[in-house]
């Protein structure tokens, strides 16, 4: 066992405060590291999640092309259609119109939830009113929180209703000119990223495989 002599005990005084020092400043070395360590590992399983949820949305859309070309010419688009827009972009009500020779110039082809009370009404509603006069201006995705303003009265009336404040429009478009439309609706005001409106209209470019 060593012990201290008289001669040594100033020195302990002095390196006892330097080696607390030292071994604190090696703690907290420790302390960051171990929080650079967690902080990258949560960086690398974001972008590993990000990369899965791109692969799973790219494998939505192809299986979506396939069944919408498959049913090419049929009046009605496949329920499972509707139901995976509904999923893929978390939207309370999905509906798709294509443009044909009636007097409001759309016919609805599908929408999600079904609802047949809903179906004949929004028909009404579309053939009766300009509920996509500004959209066929726009030409390209639109998020609209004011649906009275930018659509019609009559659909603005529709989606109060239901507990609808806010719709993504997607305008189906073949050589810019407006075929169809595909709307994404929602009960709360909220952003949509970009990113998201994009896929949205690739979405809506996807209707022409039915129409």
């Amino acid at each position: 066992m060593m012990r201290l002599s008289g001669e040594s005990l100033p020195l302990a005084h002095v390196y006892l405060p330097v080696l607390a020092g030292a071994m604190l400043a090696i703690g907290l070395a420790g302390a960051e590291w171990q929080v650079f360590l967690q902080k990258t590992t949560a960086d690398r399983l974001a972008r590993g999640a990000a990369h899965d949820d791109a692969l799973s949305r790219q494998h939505a859309f192809n299986q979506l092309w396939q069944e919408l070309a498959d049913s090419r010419g049929q009046a009605l688009l496949p329920a499972v259609v509707m139901q995976d827009l509904a999923g893929l972009f978390a939207a309370e009500f999905v509906a798709v119109w294509s443009k044909d020779e009636s007097p409001g110039g759309f016919v609805l082809r599908g929408s999600h939830p079904v609802d047949d009370a809903a179906v004949r009404r929004l028909n009404k509603i579309v053939q009766a009113t300009p509920c996509f006069e500004r959209l066929g201006n726009w030409k390209c995705a639109t998020l609209v929180t004011n649906l009275a303003r930018e659509t019609a009265p009559a659909l603005a009336l529709f989606c109060e209703e239901k507990n609808l404040s806010q719709a993504v429009l997607c305008p189906v478009l073949v050589r810019q000119e407006m075929v169809g439309v595909l709307a994404f609706f929602y009960p709360v005001n909220q952003p949509v990223p970009s990113q998201r409106i994009a896929e949205m209209q690739s979405a809506a470019t996807l209707m022409l495989c039915a129409f």
